[in-house]
């Protein structure tokens, strides 16, 4: 399947990156698995002092704000950087 639009995943990454805690994301990796369903897999970095259980509320804040811009992902995977 083909993945989200260029467009769409500069939406995405920009939608991600107004969390002051997120400083960097990974390549957007996305791809439909029928006309009106994707999947989303993105690594998020995290600013160093960000306790883990903040930087899990962000990540369930993420989820929800793109599946509520973009309600075609309808698995999304936010993974963690090194």
């Amino acid at each position: 399947g083909e993945g989200v639009q260029p467009h769409t995943a500069a939406a995405i990454v920009e939608l991600v990156r107004q969390h002051a805690e997120v400083v960097d994301t990974g390549p957007v990796l996305s791809m439909y698995s029928g006309p009106d369903e994707a999947l989303l897999t993105l690594d998020l970095r995290f600013a160093p002092d960000v306790p883990a259980a903040h930087a899990a509320e962000v990540v369930e804040a993420i989820r929800a704000a793109l599946q509520q811009r973009f309600p075609m992902l309808k698995r999304i995977h936010l993974g963690l950087m090194r």
